[in-house]
């Protein structure tokens, strides 16, 4: 995380101390980033390095595939290791901010980007949005609109100097300008379903417009981003058949229903069920049964160990 600095200098001030339960949390939160970054974002990195490296050459299916998994990629890669930074202060001593907070379940699109990369996007809308809105304040709700489109184009440039994060971050302030405007709306038709229906619809709604959106990160160039979704379409040759993905289909179905136990367990701590609590209440010998486990599995994976994502950036 991008920590600020009256949060983080005073702790640079103290001299650490042993900490048996700073070592404890600090381990158990190194382990669980470790299992998403290498069991989850690496397995599903080499998968999308094979498709966006010569995206023409795969037939839809396998295409669609990744469409699925691309949010689930950066997340575990990305959140995976920012947990592991989080462990490895902890243990140290320092207790750095939390970064992720369940981004899937936010809801809708505005609330995903206050649980997604929050230290970045607090700074973003600290230092950007809310200077340009205020200076713009007398422009009403255009101000608004005015503001989230050169916060999310600053953004997008940041990631690097490509057409494709233009076209990421003009996506992104379209779809929170579209929130914007229909905040209002939305909350009346909230009301008459239920919270179950709500967070299911929810989720589909930002999981869905995060991986069509996460097409444009992850390509090389517009001309490949166009190609992929050609292949997503139904005009795009579902006649074809399953080219494959070109990885070992054990390791890449484990880490499928590993993601998929990972928002089963966002999903419950969402709705306040404390299933870490339950965990840790268990007895040693069942805890540490886990994390040897767990271990195993990634020194499995390991061979499949992809770059940070956003070690480009």
């Amino acid at each position: 995380p991008i920590e600020r600095h009256r949060k983080f200098l005073p702790q640079l001030k103290k001299v650490p101390e042993y900490n048996y339960e700073n070592i404890v949390k600090g381990g158990r939160m190194f382990l669980f980033g470790l299992m998403m970054k290498v069991i989850i974002g690496d397995s599903f990195g080499i998968v999308l390095n094979n498709i966006f490296d010569n995206v023409s050459r795969y037939s839809s299916l396998p295409v669609l595939i990744v469409f699925f998994i691309l949010p689930a990629q950066i997340y575990a890669d990305f959140a995976g290791y920012t947990l592991m930074a989080l462990g490895l202060g902890r243990i140290f001593g320092f207790n750095l901010s939390e970064n992720f907070r369940r981004p899937f379940w936010a809801g809708d699109i505005s609330g995903f980007w206050k649980r997604w990369h929050i230290s970045l996007t607090s700074w973003c809308n600290d230092f950007i949005f809310n200077r340009i809105l205020l200076k713009r304040r007398k422009w009403g709700k255009i101000a608004f609109v005015y503001s989230v489109f050169v916060t999310f184009l600053i953004i997008g440039i940041w990631h690097g100097a490509n057409w494709t994060f233009v076209v990421l971050g003009v996506l992104q302030a379209a779809i929170l300008t579209f929130e914007f405007f229909t905040l209002k709306k939305r909350k009346e038709i909230g009301k008459k379903m239920t919270n179950d229906i709500l967070y299911i619809i929810g989720f589909l709604y930002v999981y869905l417009w995060m991986a069509f959106s996460l097409i444009f990160f992850f390509s090389h160039n517009i001309k490949d981003a166009y190609v992929f979704l050609k292949k997503l379409s139904l005009w795009g040759g579902w006649k074809d058949g399953y080219s494959g993905l070109d990885v070992n289909d054990f390791e890449f179905i484990f880490s499928f229903f590993l993601f998929i136990a990972l928002l089963i367990y966002e999903y419950l701590k969402e709705r306040g069920v404390e299933i870490d609590k339950w965990f840790f209440n268990r007895p040693r010998g069942v805890r540490w049964t886990v994390y040897i486990i767990v271990f195993l599995f990634v020194i499995y994976f390991s061979k499949n160990q992809n770059p940070f994502k956003y070690a480009d950036f």
